[in-house]
């Protein structure tokens, strides 16, 4: 299962919050928030019976376990003009 959005300055992080928390589906294993502020990804990834979080900033790698995928943050954002 993949979704993408692009979210609202002022709703972005409660939103966040209660995309993840709301979550059922046994079959999602991660999700990935991308930042339209500044290059940063957020993966949300299941871990156990909970979810892990972890920033990747630029000059890092995305990697995901379940499903595998991996790439660097500035490759993502390469000729992307962010919000200020």
């Amino acid at each position: 299962m993949s979704t993408a959005r692009q979210l609202h300055h002022s709703y972005e992080e409660y939103l966040r919050v209660l995309e993840i928390s709301t979550v059922k589906l046994e079959s999602l294993r991660a999700v990935l928030i991308i930042s339209h502020r500044e290059p940063r990804v957020t993966v949300v990834q299941r871990s156990g019976s909970g979810w892990v979080e972890r920033d990747a900033l630029a000059g890092r790698r995305v990697v995901v376990d379940d499903p595998a995928l991996s790439f660097e943050v500035d490759e993502l954002y390469r000729g992307v003009e962010l919000d200020a």
